[in-house]
């Protein structure tokens, strides 16, 4: 292993618990190798500080996976995932067959994302130490469950490392059927984080008076609207994405779903237009795209979220259940609610906090790698 020495001040970040580094973090003379690479981090005198992956392609290039000297092996890579997958065969419920197998530092696998649908499993790896393991990772998996195909998706591309893949794969999400698009889908093929906010949804609307009509904003592949539906008597589902609604409109068509209207539109302008024909609905969720990528980005996204959801709380009335969601890392939990705050009182609206959620447990948090957490969800009814 290539052997680098931080600087005082990484050392010191490093005692706190940080697991994302840059080449500024090292000695000055350091001349890094132009390959993905393990690499010891060693203190200024000389003393073991961790073990790293070095990918300079990667947005943060130096992630620490030990805290003592490791090599980077296979047999090291299978003890970390085979914890992760026997950590999801115990938690994941059986009407469930899709889900993420490995949150990157969240599961001690740092630079790795790995998502199930059904029998096909994408791989998303932001560090291109993986590549080389991804064969032996398949293999073990066979042990858990039956995957038929699996695909290395990249930023514009995706293409299979087993099997053929698949433009459309079925699978399971508490007992409801979806489809995963691995080939050109959003993130893996699909959204998997608010699996159990979904189920949060389904209980809430159970204490509404009034069910008649429900909203879903930025639906994507439809679990919101999806779950909506049980209870709810006619829902819409809105996004603008073609490919994701389509393969929503498929679901719907194969499962006969009767009432769930899936729209087309850009959710500002239909929000609008709503509001202008004074409509009202009974349960709206908002769960928009990440606004805020990066954190210079964080005060424009605090305008959007401060926007969005004043567009949507006009359509609330008095007894709505409201859902507010924020994928971005750079918001947090206290952002999203001043944003929320700001868009109730513009609208005159009072609300009532019954819940704040995150991330579904296949999507660990890691208590010192804050990189772990970013998924917000408020849940509030309308006084």
């Amino acid at each position: 292993m290539l052997e680098f020495r931080l600087t005082p001040k990484a050392l010191r970040r490093l005692h706190y618990g940080a697991h994302w580094f840059w080449p500024s973090d090292l000695a000055a003379n350091s001349a890094l190798p132009g390959h993905a690479s393990p690499l010891l981090l060693l203190e200024p005198r000389g003393k073991v500080a961790a073990s790293a992956l070095w990918d300079a392609a990667s947005a943060a290039p130096i992630r620490v996976y030990s805290h003592t000297k490791q090599e980077f092996s296979e047999s090291f890579v299978l003890t970390r995932w085979r914890e992760a997958l026997a950590w999801r065969s115990k938690t994941i419920p059986t009407n469930c067959d899709a889900f993420r197998l490995a949150h990157s530092e969240g599961d001690r696998m740092p630079g790795l994302v790995a998502d199930r649908y059904g029998t096909h499993v994408s791989f998303a790896p932001s560090m291109a130490n993986w590549h080389g393991h991804l064969s032996a990772l398949l293999e073990e998996i066979q042990q858990y469950w039956s995957i038929q195909s699996a695909s290395l998706q990249a930023p514009s591309r995706a293409e299979a490392i087993l099997g053929v893949l698949p433009c459309r794969v079925p699978y399971l999400l508490n007992g409801h059927r979806f489809q995963a698009n691995p080939a050109d889908g959003q993130k893996t093929g699909a959204f998997l984080d608010q699996r159990e906010n979904y189920l949060a949804l389904q209980r809430w609307l159970g204490c509404l008076s009034e069910r008649n009509f429900g909203l879903d904003l930025y639906c994507a592949n439809g679990g919101f609207a999806r779950h909506m539906a049980e209870s709810v008597t006619h829902v819409e589902a809105v996004d603008r994405g073609e490919t994701v609604l389509e393969s929503l409109g498929l679901m719907l068509e194969e499962e006969a779903v009767k009432n769930i209207k899936v729209i087309r539109a850009d959710v500002r302008e239909y929000l609008q237009g709503k509001a202008q024909a004074r409509r009202t609905y009974d349960a709206i969720v908002v769960d928009p795209p990440a606004f805020a990528k990066s954190r210079k980005e964080r005060q424009p996204a605090m305008s959007q979220y401060a926007d969005i959801n004043a567009r949507a709380l006009r359509l609330t009335k008095r007894g709505s259940l409201y859902v507010s969601c924020s994928c971005s890392h750079h918001i947090s939990a206290e952002d999203l609610l001043a944003a929320i705050r700001e868009a109730a009182l513009s609208n005159e609206k009072t609300l009532q906090i019954l819940e704040q959620r995150g991330q579904s447990v296949d999507h660990p948090i890691l208590l010192n790698a804050p990189e772990t957490e970013y998924l917000k969800c408020f849940f509030f009814r309308v006084i």
